[in-house]
């Protein structure tokens, strides 16, 4: 226990960093942390998180990409050594599909689903894949469907914004 206390450290100030709202400390804590413990699962979802954080805050998209396939990568190492973590397969998939690759995307949102069937967010990952291709119909489907579901947070927003892509494009704007 002793020998994993100082990447189990790492990973705890790199959540604290998370939480705080800054993922560059964070993803920098993560990278420190699994220089000492390379297979650190905690550590690798850190990583992978903070990516994705740091994607979202990227404003050239070539970065958004690059950190997006950072953070798909290190979900991917998660679902190789922990392949029952449903929110693993859901964070890689949309890591996936930010990064530019739907194709790839698209059997890992599934993958996400039969992880976990019962809860709404792979639904609404999958949703937000088909969304982001412009199959607005598939991904009102998908939003509606996991709207009842526990853990719904994004069906509400996007069947809104669904609404009103429908609307402008039957006004002809």
């Amino acid at each position: 226990v002793a020998r994993e206390a100082p990447a189990e450290w790492r990973a705890l100030q790199s959540e604290n960093a998370v939480m705080r709202g800054e993922p560059q400390a964070a993803w920098n804590l993560a990278q420190e942390g699994l220089a000492l413990q390379p297979g650190n699962p905690r550590l690798l979802v850190l990583a992978g998180e903070s990516a994705g954080l740091l994607g979202n805050a990227a404003a050239i998209p070539s970065d958004r990409a690059e950190w997006f396939g950072r953070s798909a990568d290190y979900f991917g190492e998660v679902t190789r050594r922990r392949p029952f973590f449903a929110y693993a397969w859901r964070e890689r998939a949309l890591a996936l599909d930010w990064c530019g690759k739907p194709m790839s995307a698209l059997p890992v949102h599934l993958h996400a689903i039969t992880r976990d069937p019962e809860g709404a967010q792979a639904y609404e990952y999958l949703a937000l894949h088909y969304w982001k291709q412009g199959r607005f119909e598939e991904a009102a489907r998908l939003f509606r469907m996991s709207r009842g579901m526990p853990g719904s947070r994004l069906s509400g927003e996007f069947l809104n914004k669904i609404e009103q892509v429908q609307r402008n494009s039957r006004q002809g704007r």
